[in-house]
């Protein structure tokens, strides 16, 4: 594991400590605090068990990544810090820059399905994690019930 915390003051939940230890980008890194809340907590595949998502930030570059922390065994990194060929949003060059997150509801997730770009699905699993940008853009993040999805 290559984590550090970016601010030794900020107490962390046992459970983001524990999924920290299982992310791996290759690169030092840090829990990003600087938004309020730092950290989310849902069920977003729908089995009932708890789901973290954070920030994190690469020592060396400054890029942010989102982490999902799935059932407490299994990391999804988003964002510039990903290796995944698809970036999280359209947005050029993004780089999270948004301090409002939240948790949305299946219904909610579901609700914003659109079937003409098929960006949201409607077999989102569970809560999702919604990014709110400027001008009432959103991004997504949901469970389809094989993988983590995003939608614009």
């Amino acid at each position: 594991m290559n984590s550090e915390m970016v601010d030794d003051e900020v107490w962390s939940p046992v459970a983001i400590d524990a999924c920290l230890a299982l992310v791996d980008i290759g690169e030092p890194f840090g829990l990003k605090t600087s938004i309020n809340p730092y950290y989310l907590r849902g069920d977003f595949d729908g089995n009932k068990i708890m789901d973290y998502a954070f920030l994190i930030e690469s020592k060396a570059s400054k890029k942010n990544g989102v982490v999902i922390c799935k059932d407490m065994r299994q990391t999804f990194i988003f964002g510039p810090l990903s290796k995944l060929s698809t970036p999280l949003s359209s947005f050029e060059n993004d780089n999270f820059i948004t301090h409002r997150w939240v948790i949305a509801t299946k219904e909610f997730t579901k609700s914003n399905f659109d079937p003409t770009s098929r960006k949201i699905s409607p077999d989102a699993r569970g809560e999702s994690v919604l990014f709110i940008f400027e001008g009432s853009r959103g991004v997504t993040i949901y469970w389809d019930g094989k993988k983590f999805q995003i939608g614009e």
